[in-house]
């Protein structure tokens, strides 16, 4: 994987430039950093492609130490590619596994790995599940986004899991250190929040190894940021949630607005979108006015430059971070089988 040291010499730097025009890389010009030490390797962040030009959330991360963590992973028509790419990586164990939520599009694929006999080993999953007669109570209640088809995804991710025996760890706001990283969970679900009450019971998880940060937002929408923003469940979080890379949450659609992003101040947007909802395309859907909206904000602060604005619909992206910290490497793999794959793939299809 690329990676570029800030002080290089020259002669260097316009050979990775070459070499990443090559790898249809564009890659920001890099700050001086200390000469004191090398800098090592810490982790891999990778940012999986949807497979079905619409809305899912995938990431993994590789630590220095082998170790394995999935946020998510995206929906159940998904599972292939994400085993496709476990098998790419000589990953048959998942240590770790986060739930942002429990919408179909960022479990689903868990859902199916632990019903599958071959299935790949999970050591355990990190969730802030609500309480089952919760959501019921709130079924086809007006505003509260929660129906039959959430009970019913709810319903089986339950029983897979009971079925699996991977034990569950029921998050609080706290530190959970896995290697040299430190998993920070910021925000966890808030029951006194019914409006869109499955994206607001996402999770807050900022991630660092110390040096490097990225904030996962799940689907969180613009009520339970506000919650954050005015610090009203979690004291002192707008102090901590400062990150160099920001996953945009909901998929960049009626998700947290400017001000929440303010106070992340990132150098990355990391968009689990396809790119028709913010960037308009010849006789293509029409944009979403929320996402064009995000992108505008971002495109005015610099973000938009080089290739700082990451949209899964482009295919696999990987970036390589090291301690002190370098610029992060980027390989973009083009995939053409990331478009219209489930095109006609049906919203509510009961398999």
């Amino acid at each position: 994987m690329l990676n570029i040291h800030r002080n290089h010499r020259r002669t260097l730097n316009v050979f990775v430039v070459f070499v990443s025009i090559l790898l249809c890389n564009v890659l920001p010009v890099n700050q001086a950093v200390s000469t004191e030490s090398e800098p090592e390797f810490s982790f891999t962040l990778w940012q999986l492609p949807s497979m079905a030009n619409s809305h899912s959330m995938a990431y993994v991360i590789e630590t220095a130490d082998d170790s394995v963590i999935v946020i998510d992973g995206g929906r159940p028509d998904e599972t292939w590619y994400l085993r496709q790419f476990f098998d790419d990586h000589d990953i048959d164990r998942v240590d770790h596994w986060f739930l942002s939520h429990i919408h179909w599009d960022h479990l689903g694929a868990l859902t199916v790995i632990l019903g599958q006999e071959n299935g790949i080993e999970i050591g355990t999953i990190h969730a802030s599940l609500p309480y089952y007669d919760w959501l019921e109570i709130l079924v086809d209640e007006p505003g509260a986004g929660v129906d039959d088809w959430t009970i019913r995804v709810y319903d089986r991710f339950l029983v897979a899991v009971a079925e699996s025996s991977v034990p569950v760890d029921y998050l609080e706001v706290g530190d959970i250190v896995i290697d040299n990283l430190t998993f920070e969970v910021l925000r966890v679900w808030n029951p006194d929040i019914t409006t869109d009450a499955v994206n607001n019971s996402c999770i807050l998880l900022r991630v660092t190894d110390g040096a490097n940060s990225i904030l996962f937002t799940g689907d969180l929408s613009y009520i339970a940021g506000y919650e954050v923003i005015n610090e009203d469940v979690t004291p002192g979080i707008t102090e901590r949630i400062q990150s160099d890379f920001v996953q945009i949450s909901h998929h960049a659609s009626y998700g947290v607005d400017e001000e929440f992003y303010r106070l992340v101040d990132p150098d990355y947007t990391l968009w689990p979108a396809p790119s028709w909802r913010y960037h308009p395309e010849p006789d293509g859907p029409e944009p979403d006015r929320w996402c064009e909206r995000l992108r505008e904000y971002f495109d005015s602060v610099g973000i938009g430059e080089d290739r700082r604005f990451i949209s899964t619909i482009d295919g696999l992206t990987g970036f390589r971070f090291t301690v002190p910290p370098t610029q992060p490497g980027l390989i973009y793999i083009e995939n053409p089988e990331a478009r219209g794959v489930y095109e006609n793939y049906e919203h509510h299809a009961d398999e």
